[in-house]
């Protein structure tokens, strides 16, 4: 007997919401987009939902260019301005 190998998944925070698994992929995309409706997915706000800032890119990139580096790493160019928060404002 084969197994059955495609199955739909949605991940909201740290909870997990998982179809039953199916023959083929199209009916696991169907029971995936029946398991959105039964969460309400459509409602749940999202880091989809912040939309693209290209400003951050080009600070990043002035920073980058501006301490010299040469290696393509970004990591620490905000700590000569102070700690970031870790709190979320919402």
């Amino acid at each position: 007997m084969k197994e059955k190998q495609y199955f739909g998944c949605i991940h909201v925070g740290s909870k997990n919401y998982y179809t039953d698994y199916f023959d083929n992929i199209d009916e696991a995309a169907d029971e995936l987009r029946c398991l959105e409706k039964r969460i309400n997915f459509e409602l749940i706000k999202t880091v989809e939902d912040e939309g693209f800032y290209p400003e951050r890119a080009i600070i990043m990139e002035e920073k980058y260019q501006e301490s010299g580096r040469e290696n393509g790493l970004y990591t620490g160019l905000n700590m000569k301005d102070g700690q970031v928060s870790n709190d979320n404002p919402e």
